[in-house]
């Protein structure tokens, strides 16, 4: 191995041991891949794991394979100049997930900030933060909502799409997502921010959350694509970042 950056720490605790999940992407190497304890190997595409079955505990691990180490935040979805400027700044920085945050739009202004948004964004996928139904009926395959809406949510398959976020701010909110399936988490606030400018979390408390969670986590409040690499030190996925344009 050459070069390799962390990619997730998943803890299991059993009665008789404690197992942890200590996974790193690998961004260079040379040699021969080998399975040390007789393992069959096969090289795919990140995307191509869904195709193959993995025990449970593993399947956080394959979200956090597929997952970007960026998602760029879109609000205000109304007002159609400043979606459109933000969209192809969002593009520019090269976010291949984007989050259209729209969670007291109705359906009509939703399909219109889609249809503005979707040829300006380079193919990267949508991730929609409205509700279940909506999401449903838009046929989205990415959904985020507020861990107040997942407790209401009577089961997880009541989302038809294959990615489930969920917005945390405690331990609590984390154990929730995980109970109710998510795929993902965020995090906040990390740092002070024009939205929140205290009682914000630091990277201590961040990671001591983050260690103890089993799904991928994303660092938001206050953040940039330059703290990409400072958050996945802490145990992060990356980190969620509001696109803004200055004037």
């Amino acid at each position: 191995m050459q070069s390799a950056e962390p990619l997730i720490r998943i803890h299991h605790n059993y009665t008789d041991k404690s197992v942890l999940l200590d996974v790193w992407r690998v961004t260079a190497f040379k040699g021969e891949a080998q399975g040390i304890e007789g393992q069959p190997l096969k090289w795919v595409k990140p995307e191509e794991l869904s195709n193959f079955e993995f025990p449970a505990a593993n399947r956080p691990i394959v979200a956090a394979a597929q997952l970007p180490n960026a998602i760029g935040v879109i609000d205000n979805i109304t007002d159609i100049e400043s979606l459109e400027r933000k969209a192809q700044l969002a593009a520019i920085q090269g976010f291949s997930w984007v989050m259209l945050r729209a969670p007291q739009n109705n359906e009509a202004e939703l399909r219109r900030a889609i249809a503005h948004l979707e040829p300006l964004i380079g193919g990267a996928k949508l991730l929609l933060n409205t509700s279940v139904p909506l999401a449903n009926k838009l046929g989205s395959d990415a959904l985020f909502l507020t861990a107040s809406n997942l407790l209401s949510m009577g089961s997880r398959e009541e989302f038809s799409g294959r990615w489930l976020g969920v917005a945390c701010h405690d331990a609590g909110e984390l154990q929730l997502a995980v109970d109710k399936g998510a795929s993902f988490a965020s995090l906040s606030p990390v740092l002070p921010s024009k939205v929140a400018s205290k009682n914000t979390l630091g990277w201590e408390q961040f990671h001591n959350l983050v260690e103890a969670a089993t799904i991928p986590v994303y660092a938001r409040g206050g953040l940039s694509q330059h703290h990409i690499e400072r958050a996945q030190t802490q145990g992060a996925q990356g980190i969620m970042q509001s696109i803004r344009v200055d004037g």
